[in-house]
């Protein structure tokens, strides 16, 4: 009689969902992973910039609707992308995230994110809205 581990196969699925629950954003010739509760968080920290009006007046009223449309995650692990409503989760450089919003009206928008390790959160530590010549 052949002994076999006990419950292969649970292990394995259990590696499985561990890896499919990591997206890794291109950086260069690096990547960085992602995970579906880091996505969230970065997405808390948008929302939490875009609700203060202050982060908001620097933003053109014309691109109030854009900016602001209904949000919802998507955590797409087979096109290894992430958006939450418009806005995309890319790399800029290891370490360095940014949600950017694809142009409107030939402007484009990135929010950078950092980690403030005193509060154990992420936040928005810029907003830049960048205007194209035609």
């Amino acid at each position: 009689m052949i002994d076999l581990p006990p419950d292969p196969i649970p292990y394995v699925m259990i590696v499985e969902y561990e890896m499919n629950d990591l997206i890794a954003l291109s950086c260069g010739d690096t990547s960085q992973n992602v995970s579906r509760a880091d996505a969230g968080l970065y997405a808390e920290a948008l929302d939490r910039f875009l609700e203060d009006p202050d982060n908001l007046a620097r933003v053109d009223r014309s691109f109030y609707s854009s900016v602001l449309a209904p949000r919802r995650l998507e955590y797409d692990t087979e096109r290894q992308k992430i958006y939450f409503g418009r806005w995309k989760l890319q790399c800029n450089a290891p370490d360095t995230l940014s949600w950017h919003m694809q142009p409107v009206a030939s402007t484009e928008f990135t929010a950078y994110l950092g980690y403030d390790e005193r509060n154990d959160t992420w936040h928005i530590t810029d907003l830049r809205v960048m205007r194209m010549r035609r």
